[in-house]
């Protein structure tokens, strides 16, 4: 490995490192309001910050910690293995729609960056509840689990929805001013 590529590299894997405790103290910040949590702002921003790759690793990495760390007791495993891919998909997400949004005016960015984040939390959302789903229910329960996922599941929708939209995008601007300053 060349010595440029080998800085890169170990940069590369600081940011993600950084971006993954940030993500999991962020997690727990807003853990006792049921379905308003910020991880999932955080671990897009990283995918937007740094690509894709990073994205992937800080999503897998950090839902991995704060589901086996969690106070409520870690994740069965279908739950744990749906909200770690979840995790993934969100910081993926973050750097194509980097690539997306470049060209487009501030406010159709906050626009789809709002529908964006509620559109990739609606798709972590049924997968958890598919895991939560083979995890937790039975034919008694299944009526119960269903009525209440969607309840929770509405209010994860609109609080990130409004997160993406209000405080996202003016956080990646500051943060990506940061980032360019150090490289």
């Amino acid at each position: 490995m060349r010595k440029g590529s080998k800085k890169k590299h170990i940069k590369r894997i600081a940011q993600a490192g950084i971006f993954t405790a940030l993500a999991v103290s962020f997690g727990y910040l807003l853990f006792f309001i049921p379905n308003v949590e910020l991880i999932t702002s955080v671990i897009f921003a990283s995918g937007w910050l740094f690509g894709s790759s990073v994205g992937v690793t800080v999503g897998g990495i950090s839902f991995a910690i704060f589901s086996l760390f969690n106070p409520l007791g870690a994740s069965l495993p279908p739950l744990f293995i749906a909200q770690v891919t979840g995790g993934m998909l969100i910081g993926s997400a973050g750097g194509f729609f980097k690539i997306i949004l470049s060209g487009l005016s501030p406010f159709l960015r906050v626009v789809i960056l709002g529908i964006g984040g509620g559109f990739l939390t609606l798709i972590y959302d049924v997968l958890t509840n598919i895991g939560g789903f083979i995890a937790f229910t039975t034919e008694e329960t299944f009526l119960a689990y269903l009525t209440t996922g969607i309840v929770f599941s509405l209010l994860h929708v609109v609080s990130n929805v409004l997160i993406f939209s209000i405080l996202l995008l003016p956080t990646l601007k500051r943060v990506e001013n940061l980032v360019n300053e150090n490289i």
